[in-house]
């Protein structure tokens, strides 16, 4: 039985460094953490066929009981694997937790239902999910502080929305200029928005230090590279390098 993989490595990379950018900034990982990143990933991996499932797509026959089958298998491990978490947490961060989580996955299955899944809203919305795997890795490495899980969860949000834009920039030929625009101004935006944070001390200046690789982005604007589509590998390697050097950063300048 041929098991349905997401395809889509973006996901799994920004969940991975969100995690490691939670259990960095909490300095305290251990096995409990292990096994809160291989919950993650597996739930990660249950949205495919869930996916599936929820915008109906038609299948060959046959195929329902295999996607159901695969979507419960990745679902119920995925949650067995969260499980030990719950032991190191108070109510009140698994309240949060439970709340943001439920939430957010609500938002996005409800995106693709009723948009298509590439839709800005929908990329969005899963970014916006994703983003959560640095509160849980936050707290699954020791982190008691409710503010500084917060502030993690939408500083990484801020931080992975523009490349949605930049990548939207490459492949949407009929809006390239409009995302083009919004390439160029959302790294400023996400300086401003954090100076704002910084000005009513929820987070230290330093931090603004972490948004330095979206200059990139403006960059590119300029770059020819940006317009050839036999680039698009070597811009997601880019991407990878700038993501290592944002939560390097974020991870020094945020305690």
């Amino acid at each position: 039985m041929k098991t349905p993989f997401t395809r889509e490595h973006g996901s799994y990379g920004m969940a991975i460094a969100s995690f490691i950018i939670g259990a960095g900034t909490a300095g305290k990982f251990s096995f409990i953490s292990l096994t809160t990143l291989g919950g993650i990933i597996l739930l990660i991996m249950a949205k495919f066929p869930l996916s599936i499932i929820i915008q109906r797509r038609n299948l060959e026959k046959g195929m329902t009981k295999r996607i159901f089958f695969w979507a419960f298998i990745f679902t119920f491990h995925g949650l067995m694997l969260l499980a030990p978490l719950l032991k190191i947490l108070n109510m009140e961060q698994i309240s949060l937790l439970g709340i943001l989580a439920v939430s957010h996955a609500a938002i996005y299955f409800f995106a693709i239902a009723i948009m298509k899944e590439r839709t800005l809203p929908a990329e969005i919305a899963g970014i916006s999910t994703i983003a959560l795997s640095g509160m849980f890795g936050y707290v699954s490495a020791g982190g008691t502080n409710t503010a500084t899980a917060l502030m993690l969860w939408l500083i990484i949000l801020l931080y992975y929305s523009a490349s949605v834009f930049k990548v939207r920039s490459l492949v949407d030929k009929g809006r390239k200029e409009f995302f083009r625009k919004i390439n160029f101004i959302y790294p400023v935006t996400c300086i401003l928005v954090t100076s704002a944070f910084a000005y009513f001390e929820l987070i230290p200046y330093l931090v603004l230090l972490s948004f330095i690789p979206l200059l990139e982005n403006i960059y590119s604007n300029f770059s020819e590279l940006n317009y050839n589509f036999n680039r698009l590998r070597k811009v997601g390697w880019t991407e990878v390098l700038k993501s290592a050097v944002f939560g390097i950063i974020l991870i020094i300048t945020i305690n």
